[in-house]
C-alpha cells in the first residue's frame, strides 16, 4: 500500500516539476531582470510586470540595447504599471492637444499610452481583441505588454522601430525616443536606458 502512495507522490512531484520547467522564463528575460534589479528598487508588482513585458518582447528581439530601451520607456512613462493618461490642466498646451481626442474615449492607456481610435483599431485587429468596444482592455498587463512590444519593435507607434536605432554597431539612445513620442524628455530616457544596458 505504501509503495503505491510513494509512487503517486513521486509522479505528482515529477509532473509539478515538468509543469514548472515548461514555464521557465527566457534566459534573456532573466538577464534583463538582473539588470533592472541593479538599476533601481522596484516592488514585486513592478518586477512581475517587467517579466511579462520581457517575455513578450523576446519573441521579437533579444538585443540587450533594444530591451533596455523598452524597460526605460515603461519605467519613465508609467512606473512599470499600465495606467490611464492623466488629463492636463486647463491652461496647459497638453490640455489643448488632449481636446482633439479626449471626448472620443480613446485617450492614452497602458504602458505607452495608446491613443486615438485608429491605434485602438490597429492593435485590436493584431491581437484579436475588441479594443474599440472596450478600450480599457489596453490596461490589462498582458495586452498592454503585447501592444508595447509589437509597437516598439515593428514601428507601429510613429513609423520607426527599435532596429532603426539599435543593432550591430549602432545605439542612438537619444533619437530612439522617436519610437514612441518625438523627442520629449529624450535625454532622460536615453540615460536611463543606457544605464540599464551597461549593468
Amino acid at each position: 500500500m505504501r509503495g503505491h502512495s510513494d509512487l503517486r507522490s513521486f509522479l505528482f512531484l515529477l509532473l509539478l516539476c515538468l509543469g514548472l520547467a515548461s514555464k521557465k522564463e527566457h534566459p534573456v528575460t532573466s538577464l534583463m531582470l538582473r539588470k533592472l534589479g541593479k538599476a533601481g528598487s522596484f516592488t514585486q508588482e513592478q518586477i512581475n510586470n517587467a517579466r511579462g513585458i520581457l517575455e513578450q518582447c523576446v519573441k521579437h528581439t533579444t538585443e540587450v540595447n533594444q530591451l533596455s530601451y523598452v524597460l526605460a520607456t515603461v519605467i519613465l512613462e508609467c512606473g512599470l504599471r499600465p495606467i490611464k493618461e492623466y488629463r492636463g490642466s486647463p491652461d496647459s498646451e497638453l490640455w489643448h492637444i488632449q481636446n482633439r481626442y479626449w471626448h472620443t474615449g480613446f485617450y492614452g492607456r497602458g504602458y505607452v499610452q495608446l491613443t486615438w481610435e485608429f491605434n485602438y483599431a490597429t492593435f485590436g485587429k493584431l491581437l484579436n481583441v475588441d479594443l474599440l468596444k472596450n478600450p480599457d482592455l489596453a490596461l490589462d498587463s498582458k495586452i498592454s505588454s503585447k501592444i508595447l512590444c509589437i509597437g516598439m519593435t515593428k514601428g507601429l507607434f510613429t513609423g520607426v522601430g527599435l532596429s532603426h536605432y539599435f543593432g550591430p554597431g549602432k545605439a542612438d539612445w537619444v533619437n530612439a525616443r522617436r519610437i514612441v513620442n518625438g523627442l520629449d524628455k529624450a535625454k532622460e530616457f536615453a540615460e536611463h536606458a543606457a544605464l540599464i544596458a551597461r549593468l
